[in-house]
């Protein structure tokens, strides 16, 4: 058999240290993939054989390890710090006393509701109260309003008739068509007034004639009709001035009832706000015990999560220490290795018949005992 090729008896570190690099994320981009192309051939060199630039990415890989154990440093103790926080006895109570003021909170709120409700349910009433009081007002004011026309119509009517159709028919005659409207008009008139029934079954017949055939009784009769007529006037008059004031005090009593319509409906609405904006605030506590409830009783697993993340991060520190750095140092320092030692030629083989014959002319002669 030929003799074996020689093997080195090394394992390839190079790895270890360039993924350290590649994947530590407190470097940036460019420089891992600077260090990540480089390093590899670089690190497989002997330091003896190394130029100058080489050196230089040694020295560069060497302060990049330096920060990515400062920073694995600075989260260990930032864990460290969290861990301690968490497992403390203050974190135990600091979240069993956001769940007790918060319960304290929703009991504060639970007492003011049935105050609160009592509130909405008096401005409630009062706005039923003000707007009965207003439609009350305003059918007074309708009906008040609705006398003081009537009276101004008829005494506008009769104005009117005084001033236009009366003075017609003294002029002039019915015996057109508008004149015989105006006779009727006037009984109907005449009626409705109580005015003086002679006058009236006289009347049309004086109207009928010419104003230069009547006579002086019947010129009379135009005077009388006009006087009973002021004098219904007069009296419609007076009947609408004793209405305006009534009418005013009832116009008066409606804006009242609607100003305070307007006031118990924003009592009403503040009350009514008050207790929803309660409501809210009842909810968003039960919300808030819900969450402190659940933050306390994720304490044990906040602990264990916190310890875990600890404990992971020390372990880093210790396998960059011991396996990263430890094997950084022996690439930096490499050295040529060592030549293997010549192994042995392997003896030759001898037949087994002659190794028999051999051992047995060797052998002293066995001597008998016959005694």
């Amino acid at each position: 058999m030929g003799r074996p090729s020689k093997r080195s008896r090394t394992v390839n570190l190079v790895p270890v240290v360039v993924e350290a690099l590649a994947d530590a994320q407190v470097l940036p981009t460019d420089f891992r993939t600077l260090l990540k192309l480089a390093l590899p051939t670089v690190l497989n060199t002997n330091k003896a054989e190394r130029h100058a630039y080489e050196n230089e990415v040694v020295d560069q890989a060497e302060k990049a390890l330096a920060s990515v154990q400062a920073a694995l440093e600075q989260k260990h103790a930032d864990a460290l710090k969290v861990q301690n926080a968490v497992i403390a006895p203050a974190e135990h109570q600091k979240r069993m006393a956001a769940k007790t003021d918060a319960e304290a909170r929703l009991g504060g709120l639970l007492v003011k509701f049935p105050a609160l409700k009592e509130a909405q349910n008096v401005a409630r009433k009062a706005v039923h109260d003000a707007q009965s009081a207003l439609k009350s007002a305003q059918r007074d004011a309708a009906a008040s309003e609705k006398d003081l026309q009537a009276y101004a119509d008829k005494k506008t009517t009769l104005s009117e008739f005084l001033v236009n159709e009366l003075a017609t028919l003294q002029m002039g005659s019915s015996a057109s068509a508008a004149g015989k409207q105006t006779v009727n008009k006037l009984c109907k008139l005449g009626k409705e007034y109580s005015l003086d029934s002679t006058l009236l079954r006289t009347f049309p017949l004086t109207c009928k004639k010419e104003p230069s055939a009547r006579t002086e009784f019947e010129n009379m009769m135009f005077t009388s009709l006009r006087d009973a007529i002021y004098r219904q006037i007069a009296g419609l008059t007076q009947k609408i001035a004793q209405l305006e004031p009534n009418n005013a005090d009832n116009l008066t009593t409606v804006a009242v009832a609607k100003d305070s319509l307007e006031k118990a409906e924003a009592a009403f609405t503040a009350a009514s706000g008050e207790l929803s904006s309660t409501q809210g605030a009842y909810r968003e506590i039960e919300k808030e015990i819900k969450k402190a409830d659940d933050v306390l009783s994720a304490i044990w697993t906040d602990m264990k999560q916190a310890c875990d993340a600890q404990d992971n991060l020390a372990s880093d520190i210790r396998n960059f220490t011991d396996i990263i750095l430890a094997t950084f140092q022996q690439l930096k320092e490499k050295a040529p290795e060592p030549e293997p030692a010549e192994e042995p030629e392997p003896a030759e083989a001898v037949e087994p018949t002659e190794t028999a014959e051999a051992a047995e002319a060797a052998a002293p002669p066995v001597v008998v005992d016959t005694a």
